[in-house]
């Protein structure tokens, strides 16, 4: 009797309230893992938003410093040319040269 009785439990199946907690379980597991998921693919685009709008601050400030700097540069050389006139003129001026116009 006692070999019919475990032959018996070994082949029925479980009861109804054991399967359906831990079905109901690997489920909500399921749903966590994609809100999860979701969520850092989410956060990776923000992250990447981010960078990329830093980047271009940073190229539209390097771009507006590179802009003085070409200015400055310029504006360097044009001193240095109305320099050269003048000291061109007074040399002149000092071999009693005529100044001219």
């Amino acid at each position: 009797e006692q070999e019919g009785g475990l032959a018996a439990l070994s082949v029925a199946p479980p009861p109804a309230s054991v399967l359906l907690p831990h079905t109901m379980n690997v489920r909500g597991d399921r749903a966590d893992d994609g809100e999860q998921r979701l969520a850092g693919a989410a956060a990776d685009a923000a992250r990447a938003e981010a960078a990329a709008e830093a980047s271009q601050k940073r190229e539209a400030q390097a771009a507006a410093i590179e802009e003085r700097l070409l200015s400055q540069a310029e504006e360097e050389d044009l001193n240095r040319a109305i320099e050269a006139q003048i000291a061109s003129k007074l040399s002149d001026a000092e071999a009693g040269l005529p100044a001219a116009p």
